[in-house]
């Protein structure tokens, strides 16, 4: 039979009683005494040790509830309030950095207004985000918005004093602006790697007559190695004899002032105009047309990105890889997150049989978030290496991503590296 251990346990103090009272009444009286005695010491013990719990008890009760009236946390509401501000403010951030990134791309395009918007959004949700007010600033300088440009330069360089991109930024803004002095101030916190800004700089400090200072800053730039091709090291020896002369003929003033921004009409305006016209022969399909747009460009402002960029590629469809190379070597030292400049430099490796190194360069931008030139370029090369197995990854992301009329050699590839020819 199976005994009820709980029924049992409860019945056992009334058991107890009864059993004692039951002895009490058939021993002698000395032993009832002490029988009675013992029991009234039973009882003693448990009514204190009850009232102990009791009080016990009651004291956690009043100190938790005293905890809650006193603690912010305990108000109704108060915590989760907190949380979801934390979640909302992480969520805002995200969103955000994924804005920004789009941004980015946007400007690599070279499509800046839709960039600027892009950041500009980004901005509204974080506005402590170095990289995307140093991305809407430079949107903005191809927008021809210097003086919005600089406000937001600044204010990614109270976030970082050290910011190259933001330094840069605001010194050709101020310089744009015809603050020669300002520009000055920004292009020397540059540090000695800085080249483009040094460029700059030693352009200023001839108009401003600093000629011993451009002769220390000449150096300076040259050292970075960022100038060695043929057009910039023309420009820095036309430099150096102006500081040697310590004088500006009328009309190389008037060149530098032109690139710096003083003579917009006359000078960044042509520019422009150029490279604008360059960049739509060259969608065209008319490279020799698109080249000398982009060389008359780079006449008044050796250091535009775009146009170097534009003119790379123009010598690199020519099949002048050798004189295309040195314009996209000096785009990468500027910024080697550059995909269009990464993938002009890679595909100059890639028609020197330096397939390896086009790979590894194309992988360095190359990070799966979305199909570019470079991903067709990695594919294509280890296409022909016959890399199967290294390329099957990058040919199933080509699959989903490209149009209609690429499925056909896209499918081919995929066959091929599978070992599948036949099917």
């Amino acid at each position: 039979m199976v005994r009820n251990v709980q029924t049992e346990s409860i019945r056992r103090p009334c058991e107890e009683d009864d059993a004692l009272d039951q002895a009490m009444k058939s021993i002698d009286p000395m032993l009832q005494l002490s029988l009675q005695r013992e029991q009234q010491r039973r009882r003693r013990r448990l009514l204190f040790g009850g009232v102990a719990m009791l009080a016990t008890v009651c004291g956690t009760l009043l100190f938790f509830f005293s905890s809650m009236l006193i603690s912010p946390a305990a108000v109704p509401g108060k915590e989760a309030l907190q949380d979801k501000d934390t979640d909302d403010k992480i969520a805002k951030i995200a969103e955000a950095e994924e804005l920004g990134a789009e941004g980015w791309a946007l400007w690599k395009a070279h499509d800046y207004s839709k960039a600027a918007a892009k950041f500009e959004a980004a901005v509204k949700l974080d506005s402590k985000s170095e990289a995307i007010l140093n991305g809407l600033g430079w949107s903005q300088i191809h927008m021809g918005k210097k003086e919005e440009a600089l406000k937001n330069f600044e204010a990614c360089l109270e976030l970082n004093k050290d910011h190259g991109g933001a330094i840069n930024g605001a010194g050709q803004c101020s310089m744009a602006l015809g603050d020669y002095v300002k520009a000055e101030e920004y292009f020397r916190r540059a540090g000695p790697n800085g080249g483009v800004a040094l460029f700059t700089l030693a352009k200023l400090e001839l108009l401003n007559g600093k000629f011993d200072q451009a002769k220390e800053t000449i150096k300076k730039a040259e050292n970075t190695g960022q100038f060695t091709e043929p057009q910039f090291a023309k420009a820095l020896d036309k430099m150096k004899a102006a500081a040697d002369a310590e004088e500006l003929t009328d009309e190389y003033r008037k060149e530098l002032e032109a690139a710096t921004g003083k003579n917009v009409a006359k000078g960044n305006k042509n520019a422009e105009a150029y490279r604008r016209k360059g960049w739509q022969m060259f969608q065209q399909g008319k490279s020799r047309a698109a080249e000398v747009a982009f060389r008359e460009c780079l006449k008044i402002d050796p250091i535009n990105e775009s146009g170097l960029n534009g003119l790379g590629f123009c010598l690199l469809n020519q099949g002048k890889h050798s004189d295309a190379k040195p314009f996209f070597e000096t785009l990468v030292k500027i910024n080697a997150e550059h995909g269009g400049y990464v993938n002009g430099l890679a595909r100059c490796f890639e028609a020197e049989g330096e397939d390896d190194k086009a790979v590894e360069l194309w992988q360095t931008v190359e990070d799966g978030s979305q199909v570019t030139a470079c991903t067709w370029g990695i594919a294509r090369t280890l296409m022909k290496q016959k890399k199967y197995e290294d390329v099957l990854p990058y040919l199933e992301r080509l699959k989903e991503a490209s149009p209609a009329n690429q499925q056909a050699a896209i499918k081919k590839w995929i066959s091929e590296a599978k070992g599948d020819a036949d099917g």
